[in-house]
């Protein structure tokens, strides 16, 4: 019989060899496949490789525009438990509105950052602080860099505070400036009004704003308020979250290109990575928790009549680090401040400085501010009193005393106890460190 095939083979024959021509074809598929998938696959993982490179690159450039370089703040830092709340030492060359600065004009903050409570405590250290340093001498806080570098400054700090320092952050106010324009400006609402011809040429008005980076440095470096070192302190942490909140603003891969664009303004001893997951972690900002102090005390002028040093109230800065410590709002205080009742209070006026009409200046101010002014005039024992004293006898009265210096601009709260005699609730003695200063309200 005729094979039906072309091949003229038999149809058992010719299914044979079709099967092993179709199995042929098969096995050169699947071998095309694999070599498709293992091209594939080796493309994915050099991709891959790729991007970890990449991203690596990105980071050690970005940790190389935030590194110390030089710095010996390592020798000081201590490290901190997971969770754990933990301090940051901020420091900042506010150098004066004509670029020439000074040593004074550094700025200090130490910041409690607790990631659990979500909540954040600046506490505003006054660069005329005297601390010992490593010598077990007294020195000017700001001249701490200059003795023994960075190091020297947060151990002092750290010693005087008694807490660890984990982390270290430093600009100047160029930096500040750049900052503020990297971000698009920087929203914030003043409690007071900004008009500081020393600090800048910009006059701020109270109330929400957005500010430029011009305008942001004059804000952080304005201190002729009543109040200074507290409004400073204010100020300076309502600037600092407000500049954090913008920041964080961006989020995934633009958060990220933020921070390696402001590390060419700052140096810190965090990684970029660090501060960007500190940064996820906060979020959102506006939940927060935020508190802002000073050290307490008083700024008095030296002998020589032009330089000053601010001298700390040892008690009550040691009550104020509990607090702190415990998470409260540092500034215990200003609660009982904000209740006392002005009108209810009466003030005796005594200069005691020798200059001329001081004293009918600070009780028309008193008087102006809702304190009963009962008399005007001169200390009768002969000194000159290098510091303002506000006295109280009666511990009912200490929030009041404490609220006349927060009045008044100035002023070391006194239990005059015994010492001191009187017939009203509070006598204020005007020392040589009181000026009248001009409030912008």
């Amino acid at each position: 019989m005729t094979p039906a095939t072309r091949s003229r083979e038999s149809e058992r024959a010719y299914s044979r060899r079709m099967a092993q021509l179709n199995y042929r074809e098969e096995i050169a598929k699947r071998t095309r496949r694999r070599r498709l998938l293992a091209f594939f696959g080796v493309a994915a993982v050099a991709i891959v490789v790729a991007c970890v490179v990449g991203f690596g690159v990105y980071f050690s450039l970005s940790d190389s525009r935030l590194s110390l370089r030089d710095s010996n703040a390592a020798e000081a830092l201590s490290a901190t438990e997971e969770q754990s709340p933990f301090y940051v030492l901020c420091a900042a060359d506010l150098n004066n509105a004509n670029g020439t600065g000074g040593a004074k004009d550094w700025a200090y903050m130490l910041v409690r950052v607790d990631e659990s409570a979500r909540r954040v405590t600046f506490l505003s250290l006054p660069s005329t602080i005297m601390l010992p340093f490593s010598d077990k001498s007294q020195h000017y806080l700001y001249e701490a860099c200059d003795f023994g570098g960075d190091a020297e400054l947060i151990s002092s700090v750290s010693a005087f505070a008694g807490v660890p320092i984990a982390h270290y952050v430093v600009t100047d106010a160029q930096g500040i400036k750049d900052m503020v324009d990297a971000v698009g400006g920087v929203t914030l609402t003043l409690p007071t009004g900004v008009d500081d011809p020393q600090a800048g040429y910009f006059t701020l008005p109270a109330g929400r704003q957005r500010l430029e980076g011009d305008a942001a440095l004059t804000l952080v470096r304005a201190s002729n308020y009543r109040d200074q070192e507290q409004a400073k302190a204010q100020n300076r942490a309502l600037f600092t979250m407000a500049l954090a909140s913008k920041a964080l603003s961006n989020e995934g891969f633009d958060f990220a290109t933020l921070v390696s664009d402001l590390a060419e303004y700052v140096g810190t001893d965090w990684s970029s990575s660090a501060i960007i997951d500190l940064g996820e972690r906060m979020r959102p900002l506006d939940e927060l928790t935020v508190y802002a102090a000073c050290v307490p005390g008083a700024l008095q002028t030296n002998s020589d009549g032009v330089s000053a040093t601010y001298v700390v109230d040892d008690d009550d800065f040691a009550a104020m680090m509990e607090r702190i410590e415990a998470g409260e709002n540092p500034d215990a205080t200003g609660e009982a401040v904000g209740q006392v009742d002005r009108s209810q209070v009466s003030v005796d006026v005594r200069n005691g400085s020798g200059a001329t009409g001081v004293a009918a200046q600070m009780g028309e101010l008193l008087s102006s501010l809702g304190y009963q002014v009962e008399e005007v005039g001169n200390t009768d024992d002969g000194t000159t009193y290098p510091e303002t004293l506000v006295i109280y006898q009666d511990a009912a009265f200490e929030s009041a005393a404490l609220a006349i210096t927060q009045d008044v601009g100035g002023g070391r709260v006194v239990n005059g106890g015994d010492y001191y005699t009187f017939e009203t609730n509070i006598l204020v003695i005007i020392g040589l460190d009181w000026v009248p200063l001009t409030q912008t309200s």
